[in-house]
């Protein structure tokens, strides 16, 4: 078994001591598994592990390039998932259907996020794990353990208070290779998690629709608002979801529309080729010319 560890900060950082933390933990946890430190290192993993720094309430944009240049549309592997149904349904047509083992192998993720700013002020951080998520969405991997870890400035300020920071990174490494080799559907988050946060991507990050319906930014599963019995208003997540974009029904779904949208939207391209033309040979100082 293997373990990508991508660290998305700077060289001796507190983001790469950290990650080194939950590696080595792994690795203890289960002696077989092996650790690497793009395409074919993410497809040949079990398990992936980001441990990045926060700038600007996020992660740095290396990990957004990385996953846009080589995962998103080009590494999505809904499709390899929906010929393998097929295929063990015995459908017509996808009885020799052949398929990459390691598109459909199953993965787990950490991911762990090193702030500046200290406990108090977690509006600093707002989009740090959601933006890791993006990361895991195309390969399907499970995401078992999340963390912030705030309050450290300086590169080395994790060894400050290892108990909260090292120790933290190591449990999150032991989480994740419990977890390694089970079927998609065995695999279990054992992070902390928000009261009445998704139960599809773990966090709580929302936005309101119509009515008292809410829809979770990150993974866009859709819930409703209700007063507990503690007059508290929380969301109530709806059940098997196909619309969270962590569940192959939704990814498969997306699959269709888009495939759809792109073949009724061709014949259109020709009627449009003259214009797109005209604009491509528009020199970009025109348009951003000083008056």
């Amino acid at each position: 078994m293997h373990i990508l560890g991508l660290c998305n900060g700077s060289i001796h950082g507190n983001s790469e001591i950290l990650l080194k933390a939950a590696l080595t933990a792994a690795v203890a946890y289960n002696p077989s598994i092996t650790v690497s430190a793009v395409l074919k290192a993410i497809l040949d993993a079990d398990a992936v592990i980001i441990s990045s720094p926060v700038y600007s309430h996020q992660p740095p944009a290396t990990l957004k390039e990385l996953s846009d240049y080589i995962l998103g549309p080009y590494a999505d592997n809904s499709g390899a998932f929906r010929n393998l149904a097929r295929k063990e349904a015995r459908k017509p047509g996808f009885e020799d259907v052949q398929i990459d083992p390691r598109d459909v192998k199953p993965r787990v993720a950490g991911f762990i996020a090193v702030a500046g700013s200290k406990a108090q002020f977690p509006e600093q951080w707002t989009m740090a794990l959601p933006t890791m998520h993006l990361f895991t969405y195309s390969i399907h991997a499970q995401v078992v353990d999340q963390v912030v870890i705030p309050g450290c400035s300086n590169a080395g300020a994790v060894f400050t208070d290892p108990s909260r920071t090292v120790d933290g990174a190591r449990t999150l490494g032991e989480r994740v290779a419990s977890q390694i080799g089970k079927p998609v559907n065995e695999v279990k988050y054992l992070g902390d998690e928000d009261k009445s946060g998704c139960p599809y991507c773990h966090l709580l990050k929302i936005e309101f629709r119509d009515g008292n319906t809410v829809q979770c930014i990150v993974c866009g599963a859709l819930g409703y608002l209700s007063a507990g019995p503690d007059g508290d208003i929380r969301p109530t997540w709806e059940q098997d979801s196909n619309i969270s974009c962590v569940t192959l029904k939704e990814k498969w779904k997306h699959l269709d529309d888009i495939k759809m949208h792109m073949a009724s939207e061709r014949p259109k391209m020709t009627g449009v080729a003259k214009e797109r033309e005209r604009w491509r040979n528009v020199g970009m100082y025109t348009c951003c010319r000083y008056a």
